[in-house]
């Protein structure tokens, strides 16, 4: 129980679960520029939710205190080397992840990873599915080997869970054509006759699909119908 109390918080709180390519980038942020602390003020720019993982990852594999001091750990892992990163990182994981890599990862299945991360951290669900997603992306980068199940999981977004993804209902095939689609261009106009009651005319054409004489037929008629309208008002 004293990593809980180190991390202040419950169980839980000691599986990272957030983007592992934004907790690298932090990485890599101090290494260039080594913060007094960090927290939410030397996470700017970043959406509140993110901010949130990325100071829990922080947290739980002890890279700073609960005030956001860096310890020893993390001062000891911002080296320019990125290969001596990830070597000192892999430590990192081994320790934190001691259950779950015990486990040899490279004959494992993903059910056997979900009930190892339930039981040491005390997680379900989608907390789980993210947890999981953190552990096995970081493991890619550091090299440590997995089986290739795990990598089909990570690198396609599925939940690496072995449970079948959810098929879509694929979408009905339309043979119509794009412009056999379109409504047609229209326009109605009611002309009130002399000798009493009214003439409408409808007209849905696509002026540019007209050829010479059906064009001079419509603007003719036009011209007569407003001229007519014009002399009866």
């Amino acid at each position: 129980m004293a990593d809980e109390a180190q991390a202040g918080g419950t169980v839980s709180d000691l599986a990272p679960r957030g983007s592992w390519g934004t907790f690298k980038n932090q990485i890599e942020r101090v290494v260039q520029a080594p913060p007094n602390r960090i927290d939410r003020t030397w996470l700017v720019g970043m959406a509140g939710s993110a901010q949130t993982e990325v100071l829990q990852a922080f947290r739980a594999l002890k890279l700073i205190s609960p005030e956001g001091k860096p310890t020893t750990l993390l001062q000891a892992l911002a080296v320019p080397e990125e290969a001596e990163r990830k070597k000192r990182l892999a430590a990192i994981f081994r320790e934190h992840y001691a259950a779950q890599i015990a486990l040899d990862l490279t004959k494992a299945t993903p059910g056997e990873l979900n009930e190892s991360m339930s039981q040491t951290f005390q997680i379900e669900g989608s907390t789980r599915k993210k947890a999981v997603r953190f552990f096995l992306s970081g493991l890619e980068y550091v090299g440590i080997q997995v089986a290739p199940i795990f990598k089909r999981s990570v690198g396609n977004g599925a939940p690496p869970t072995g449970e079948p993804r959810k098929r879509r209902t694929p979408r009905p095939v339309d043979d119509e054509k794009p412009d056999d689609r379109r409504p047609a261009r229209g326009m109605t106009r009611t002309v009130k006759l002399k000798s009493g009651g009214e003439l409408t005319l409808s007209v849905s054409i696509d002026l540019f699909e007209l050829d010479k004489a059906d064009m001079d037929f419509v603007l003719d008629f036009v011209n007569k119908l407003k001229g007519y309208e014009q002399e009866a008002k």
